[in-house]
């Protein structure tokens, strides 16, 4: 399991933590608040674990040229592993009480970025990623300052609405 480093941001209204974990899916994250106030970041291993996996390439034809080229399986040995994807763990101790029912999650890039709105009291919860594009994934909780409740569906629908 790997611990991840993170950036922790403070504005007077919201609490953001920015954490790298390339090689998720949107629905690949675990993401909790806690009733301790704590905010834990979770996602599973992905990709091949084999000491020796099977590579393809195309290789051209070697008559002429001429003609659809040949696809070659070979076995490709691991020599030096020096990272991974996933799995993925960390708990962050916030610095304020956070209301997690409002917070909003955005992945891109290989980079989980959580906002979390202070709150008088700790709200827990236990957010989700919704698909937005390829291994790109969104949870609106809040929008606006000052924190306005809203929805990702209700966010994609103002942020893609056309103009006529």
């Amino acid at each position: 399991m790997q611990e991840v480093p993170i950036k922790l941001y403070r504005t007077p209204d919201r609490i953001t933590v920015a954490a790298p974990m390339p090689g998720m899916l949107p629905q690949d994250f675990d993401i909790e608040v806690t009733r301790e106030n704590r905010l834990v970041l979770r996602g599973p291993v992905r990709g091949a674990t084999a000491d020796v996996q099977l590579f393809r390439r195309l290789v051209p034809r070697a008559d002429s040229g001429q003609g659809a080229p040949t696809l070659v399986a070979e076995h490709r040995e691991l020599l030096i592993d020096e990272w991974a994807v996933g799995a993925y763990r960390r708990e962050v101790d916030l610095p304020a009480p956070v209301d997690g029912a409002l917070a909003t999650a955005t992945y891109g890039n290989g980079i989980l970025v959580v906002t979390l709105p202070v709150a008088n009291e700790v709200v827990p919860a236990r957010l989700t990623l919704e698909t937005i594009g390829i291994s790109r994934g969104e949870r609106v909780g809040s929008v606006g300052h000052p924190i306005q409740p809203s929805s990702t569906a209700e966010h994609l629908q103002l942020a893609h609405r056309t103009v006529l």
